[in-house]
């Protein structure tokens, strides 16, 4: 039988000492930079896309109409949960829909010159279409409920030690600016009862109950008016409940309170982080630290 050697070159043993705790250096290194797992949640009709408006051409009946580039129709992905949707605050009802980014002429009310509205730049819309919420709660002398709202569920589940943020491009009205006192708040959380699709969805019945949020406030979009910005709110993973995994991550945009007006949307982005568990983050950092201490014993 040939003897197997343990190693051709032995080394001293200060210094394979001194190589051991190098490499442990390098794997405490490697755990603690190397960045934990991240990735998108599809949202489906994320920037408000479908169903394509077509913009009327000379010699349609709607050609010249200002509201022809506008709808409330979702095709895909949002719901309406807020009390009542019809075409910009038609008997004073609130309002969620999509327009076509083009520049639209609407005649003056108070007569005079045509008030125009241009297109939003083309490098900060994702896409042809903006998502809308209007809210209008003094009309007819009377105070609607004052939210507009839509939302969505996506295919993706809560997960344990997992952060999520939702990311919204938030801007003022044009026509209609935002109104005095009211806020847009984006929420991340999940619905009562998730056997619903657009057809069959009831908001009284498919409750949103709301985990995370963070408001949209009027001076905001104004300060920064006709632009969109981008606001995002964040859901830690300690806020995860046990009762919460498992059900469908959800993400809702509501304008609330204050007088009437429109607040514009687009481009929504819902993305999850899964983070270490605190044991083995906590192992981690034990590691890297009883090594300092002992390269400055031996200093």
């Amino acid at each position: 039988m040939i003897p197997v050697k343990k190693t051709m070159f032995p080394l001293a043993p200060g210094r394979a000492g001194d190589m051991m705790r190098g490499l442990s250096v390098l794997a405490v290194t490697f755990l603690i930079t190397t960045p934990v797992m991240a990735g998108d949640i599809f949202l489906a009709n994320h920037s408000f896309e479908d169903p394509p408006i077509v913009e009327p051409q000379p010699g349609d009946p709607n050609f010249g109409d200002p509201f022809a580039t506008t709808t409330n129709e979702f095709e895909e992905g949002w719901v309406t949960t807020g009390p009542v949707y019809n075409r910009f605050g038609v008997e004073g009802q609130n309002d969620t829909g999509r327009f076509l980014n083009r520049e639209t002429v609407f005649p003056n009310p108070g007569g005079g010159d045509p008030i125009v509205i241009p297109a939003l730049p083309a490098e900060m819309v994702d896409g042809e279409h903006i998502g809308f919420l209007v809210v209008n709660p003094n009309a007819n002398g009377t105070l609607a409920t004052d939210v507009a709202s839509i939302a969505q569920m996506s295919g993706a589940d809560f997960e344990t030690q997992t952060d999520y943020s939702f990311t919204l491009s938030v801007g003022s009205g044009a026509l209609f600016a935002a109104g005095e006192g009211s806020t847009v708040v984006l929420e991340i959380g999940y619905f009562t009862d998730e056997g619903f699709d657009l057809d069959t969805f009831d908001p009284g019945i498919h409750q949103f109950v709301g985990l995370a949020e963070t408001e949209v406030l009027q001076a905001d979009v104004l300060s920064t008016f006709p632009l969109l910005s981008d606001y995002t709110v964040e859901l830690l993973a300690d806020d995860v409940t046990a009762d919460v995994l498992g059900r469908r991550v959800s993400v809702r945009v509501m304008q609330v309170g204050g007088e009437d007006g429109t607040y514009n949307v687009d481009n929504a982005r819902l993305s999850s982080q899964a983070v270490p568990e605190p044991a083995t983050a906590t192992l981690l950092l034990a590691a890297g630290a009883l090594f300092v201490r002992r390269r400055r014993a031996r200093a």
